[in-house]
């Protein structure tokens, strides 16, 4: 199938050879069907390595998310390069990664890692529960300022350029004009909350301006997808659970396909149904109750 590497510790400050920060996934040859070549694919981290080296959850959790960008890559079966594993839009890009993130504390995967480094004891289940409670601590105003900014992204993004003209032309300067416009889009999509800014203003919000493109969104999308497929395997499938039969179903429909239709059609091919945001809201411990 191909050649998974996995670098997962820090560089020795001593070494000489340096390693770039933070977590990712490198696809180093492609898994495209026009040629003979296998998929070589890399995931990267910077644990700090020591005699006897304890990952926290979020260090568990990373490299599953990595190891998700990893299968999409090795998993690939798109005849041409420019379409074959991770060569799909961004939200699609971190929904397959996303989904592996919630298998870090299920039951199943957590009783083959989390022991005890002494006695070799599971973790107990009170304790795996106030772990998994508190990382739901504040998520409710994460949820709202994450959401805010995503939306003026996408509004921005929206206008043409007579629309833009028109909105600074009303106001004596650029920064009153970005105000109101702010103000006005959280208003319409009632997330204006003086409580809960946006995550970022609009003069400030590099993601939005420069390098993503009203693209903020995508994460919080790949997180509805992700929620939506995990709930779905593990609770809804109708042979739910951990099992063969459910893994080969989301490669199939999910991991192989890539960019060779579109992205929801393969989604619906796999869980049968669009995604709601239930899921979501409930792995942010959120009431899915409608107002």
């Amino acid at each position: 199938m191909g050649l998974f590497h996995a670098d997962y510790f820090k560089r020795p400050a001593n070494s000489g050879v340096t390693k770039s920060g933070g977590a990712w996934m490198s696809e180093w040859v492609g898994n495209a069907k026009d040629d003979a070549t296998k998929a070589v694919i890399i995931n990267n981290m910077n644990i700090s390595k020591a005699p006897t080296t304890f990952l926290s959850n979020d260090f568990v959790s990373t490299a599953l998310h990595e190891l998700g960008h990893g299968l999409h890559g090795l998993f690939s079966l798109a005849q041409h390069a420019s379409l074959e594993g991770t060569n799909v839009p961004n939200d699609f890009v971190e929904f397959p990664s996303t989904f592996m993130e919630d298998f870090s504390v299920h039951p199943e995967v957590l009783a083959n890692y989390a022991k005890h480094h002494v006695t070799g004891e599971p973790i107990p289940a009170d304790q795996l529960k106030r772990v998994i409670e508190a990382s739901k601590f504040n998520l409710g105003f994460e949820t709202l300022e994450y959401t805010a900014a995503a939306l003026i992204d996408i509004e921005w993004h929206s206008l043409s350029l007579e629309k833009l003209e028109e909105i600074f032309a009303k106001f004596p300067t650029k920064g009153e004009a970005i105000a109101h416009f702010e103000h006005e889009i959280l208003t319409k999509h009632g997330a204006y909350s003086p409580f809960v800014p946006p995550r970022y203003k609009t003069q400030y919000f590099a993601h939005s301006m420069t390098s993503y493109s009203s693209r903020y969104y995508a994460y919080i999308w790949s997180e509805v997808l992700a929620a939506d497929a995990f709930r779905y395997i593990t609770e809804l499938a109708p042979n739910k659970g951990l099992n063969r039969e459910n893994g080969d179903k989301i490669r199939k429909h999910v991991y192989s396909t890539g960019n060779t239709r579109d992205p929801m059609e393969s989604y619906i091919a796999f869980r049968g149904s669009e995604p709601t945001t239930d899921a979501l809201l409930l792995r942010r411990g959120l009431s899915v109750e409608k107002q």
